[in-house]
């Protein structure tokens, strides 16, 4: 038998829930019943039975104001008021504060003087003019061209590297290898660290001028030639010229130091140098890939940078530094050098000729293939810039593109050059 209340109530209002939140509609698909706030029409509000919202208020409207002004009389002598209502009588009288006549014509009425600093026209002129300088000398000192290289950045990061690393490794151009002796200096007031001097771009450079650096400079710290080629030739040691011996010293330094210091479990070797001396690419050779940012141009390494080479032995790559000079101004060796970004400077015709006396004139003859040969600056940029096709309009040479296009060359070693011992 079955009963007849067979669903129990429980059930009932679990089914009610799950058929609930849906719209009834019927066989045409119109909605009979609305689902729960799916209606549009708005619900019947009711207000609460409370003294509070029907007291009385001092809000009134513009149009009841405008009554009460028509209706209110002029006051006179005879009349009182015994009572006043609560709307507000600013709104009723429109009282236009009027200002003090004795304020605006007044002849004792005096004006704020006006505060001058010059009493002359001599005077204007001469601030005017300790302004530009120092205009003048803050621009030079803030050039763009130097910021990059001799920032107060980039020193905070080079001394970072010299604090961190246990081995210093001063990477140097072996066409002018110039020691920074800020670098020498610090190094001499700590004395537990050891520094080495690796001679890059070997290539570039006479075995006869190199053998002769070596000698010269294995006086003070060891040396190591050194030779990178393309980034394809990174694993290879025979291309590499320099990678094994540069590797078994390190090694060396590193049983040293472990054996020396029992606390220690691995040592650092910072790479420091002049801008654009190869220190990234030694360290993506000695690693076999590329693990540090590489170009042409001074200033790509900008923040210092741990690489493992083995398990206890850690190389640092540092940012370029250029000395900063008393003058704030950067010197032609530090253009030539390498040290400056080409593209970023003005003027470059000034510094052509200073390649030429380097170089000499045949050299420069014959690596541009020139038939006229040249006796003044004009003369070398004009027969350049004819021979590289570098012509605006109207057959004007590009004479500023000229003597990037020759600096380039010059500092990418395309033009042979270098300084003997």
């Amino acid at each position: 038998m079955v009963k007849e209340n067979y669903y129990s109530f429980g059930k009932t209002k679990y089914l009610n829930n799950l058929n609930s939140g849906k719209a009834k509609k019927n066989s045409r698909g119109e909605i009979i019943k609305e689902a729960p706030f799916q209606s549009t029409k708005k619900s019947i509000g009711r207000i609460e039975p409370s003294r509070h919202w029907f007291n009385p208020t001092k809000v009134i409207d513009h149009n009841e104001l405008d009554k009460y002004r028509n209706s209110v009389r002029i006051n006179s002598p005879y009349e009182v008021l015994l009572k006043s209502g609560n709307i507000p009588g600013s709104l009723v009288n429109n009282v236009v504060k009027k200002k003090k006549h004795d304020f605006i014509f007044d002849t004792d009425f005096n004006s704020k003087r006006v505060k001058i600093a010059y009493n002359s026209l001599e005077d204007i002129k001469k601030y005017n003019s300790e302004k530009i300088e120092k205009i003048d000398s803050v621009t030079q000192n803030t050039n763009f061209i130097m910021t990059r290289s001799s920032s107060k950045a980039t020193w905070t990061e080079l001394y970072k590297v010299l604090d961190s690393s246990d081995v210093v490794v001063h990477v140097l151009d072996t066409r002018n290898p110039k020691i920074c002796s800020h670098i020498e200096n610090y190094l001499e007031k700590h004395n537990h660290k050891y520094l080495i001097y690796v001679l890059n771009k070997v290539d570039l450079v006479p075995k006869e001028v190199t053998t002769q650096w070596i000698n010269k400079l294995n006086q003070k710290h060891p040396v190591v030639a050194y030779h990178t080629l393309s980034r394809d030739n990174y694993k290879s040691n025979k291309l590499n010229f320099g990678k094994e011996n540069l590797t078994r010293i390190l090694r060396q330094l590193k049983r040293l130091y472990l054996t020396n210091n029992k606390n220690k479990h691995c040592i650092s070797v910072g790479f420091v140098g002049y801008p654009n001396t190869g220190k990234s690419s030694i360290i993506n050779s000695l690693r076999g890939k590329d693990v540090c940012k590489v170009a042409p141009i001074p200033g790509e390494t900008r923040v210092w940078q741990y690489i493992t080479l083995f398990k206890d032995l850690y190389l640092i790559d540092s940012p370029g530094v250029i000395p900063i000079t008393n003058s704030g101004k950067f010197t032609v060796d530090d253009l030539l050098n390498g040290g400056l970004r080409i593209e970023s400077m003005n003027n470059c015709e000034m510094y052509v000729w200073d390649v030429v006396e380097r170089v000499g004139k045949e050299k420069i003859i014959k690596f541009y293939d020139l038939k006229i040969e040249f006796d003044s600056l004009k003369g070398l940029l004009r027969s350049v810039g004819k021979r590289m096709g570098f012509i605006r309009k109207g057959g004007i040479i590009d004479e500023d593109l000229v003597a990037k296009r020759i600096l380039t060359d010059f500092v990418r070693g395309k033009l042979p050059y270098y300084v003997k011992v």
